[in-house]
């Protein structure tokens, strides 16, 4: 635990001593929670894998709905030895081509990373749903629409659409034992 962590964890308990408060909820934006939950992953796949084998390769896992944090974050481990790629969750509300994404992507140019799109999350968390059926009720469902979601994400994702940047770009799809190179 870092220390302004627990600086903060120890003003917490005394603000809730003062105020005998018996139970406290704990709550952040959506973005920013998703972004110290990519944070703590990443660190502890860093700290307790990379630093242990130097075989292991990390694709950084990031919080592609606030652009900026994420290339803070991409900026901030992208320069480390293990680290190769970044991880977009597909189905994302916008289709990856979208400039709201460049700034992802220019910090992954300027760290030499991959982007890797990771398929099968359409309708998950933040995604809209998978089909115009809406959100399915069974695996087999949830399947169905893959094929369509990976489609629309090879037609509009980098490097295609993403202005000066593209050519140095690189990515890569991958899921329900397909990969692309």
């Amino acid at each position: 635990m870092l220390a302004a962590d627990v600086g903060c964890l120890r003003f917490g308990a005394r603000l809730l001593d003062q105020l005998d408060i018996e139970l406290a909820l704990l709550t952040g934006g959506p973005g920013q929670l998703a972004s110290a939950i990519c944070r703590a992953f990443n660190g502890f796949w860093i700290g307790h894998w990379l630093a242990n084998d130097s075989r292991f390769r990390l694709a950084l896992h990031i919080n592609s709905q606030d652009p900026a944090r994420a290339a803070a974050a991409i900026d901030r481990l992208g320069s480390h030895p293990g680290v190769c790629a970044i991880m977009l969750g597909c189905g994302a509300p916008r289709p990856f081509g979208s400039r709201f994404y460049h700034p992802i992507y220019e910090a992954c140019v300027r760290n030499g990373l991959a982007v890797a799109m990771h398929f099968g999350r359409e309708g998950a968390g933040l995604n809209p749903p998978p089909s115009a059926a809406g959100y399915p009720s069974y695996s087999t469902e949830r399947r169905q629409p893959t094929g369509r979601a990976r489609r629309s994400s090879h037609k509009s994702a980098p490097p295609g659409r993403t202005g000066r940047a593209e050519c140095r770009l690189r990515a890569c799809a991958g899921s329900a034992a397909r990969r692309w190179r």
